[in-house]
């Protein structure tokens, strides 16, 4: 018997969550169980240990994280989104270009079980006030040179602001520095 579940009014078959390897006579037998969810996903990062999980390039040379180092600083992170009262369900923004922050933070915001909500860098004005305002978004991890559009478009105001770039010099004056949060 498979068990089954509903997808658009169809019954379909739910896969099996355990590996199998082959047995020399008795035929297949379970071994671990492979991760179903994001979230199962997350708190394995670390068993990876040292082996790279992502690496960027910064002034020209690569700039390496390992899984440990990546499940350590998303889950401080997660930790200090948290005591700031970040609840499972809220909804938290990233208005930054792609680079190892960005990865760190995402993680951080799907380990503390808030909805995570990348937006386009090309986005400004009206669009990005009702985007924020629709998916009743107030927190957003950003960059300082894109922290300037939330404030000069209006959107600023409402929402805590994450600094990834730790520019302490030029940062609008209600940003923290997301390091503050690890």
């Amino acid at each position: 018997d498979c068990p089954e579940r509903r997808s658009f009014g169809k019954r379909a078959p739910v896969a099996e969550a355990a590996d199998t390897t082959p047995s020399s006579s008795a035929g297949a037998v379970p071994t671990a169980r492979r991760p179903r969810t994001l979230a199962d996903i997350l708190r394995a990062l670390d068993a990876h240990g040292a082996s790279v999980a992502l690496v960027a390039l910064s002034d020209g040379a690569p700039v390496e994280m390992s899984y440990a180092a990546l499940a350590r600083d998303a889950g401080r992170l997660s930790g200090g989104l948290a005591a700031r009262g970040v609840q499972v369900g809220d909804t938290v923004a990233i208005f930054a270009p792609s680079r190892i922050a960005w990865v760190i933070a995402a993680l951080a915001i799907v380990r503390a079980g808030a909805v995570l909500l990348p937006l386009d860098m090309n986005l400004e004005g009206d669009d990005l006030r009702e985007l924020l305002r629709d998916a009743d978004c107030h927190r957003i991890f950003s960059t300082t040179a894109l922290a300037e559009r939330l404030v000069r478009d209006g959107a600023a105001p409402t929402l805590d602001l994450y600094l990834l770039d730790g520019d302490e010099q030029n940062r609008p004056a209600n940003a923290i520095d997301a390091r503050a949060l690890m």
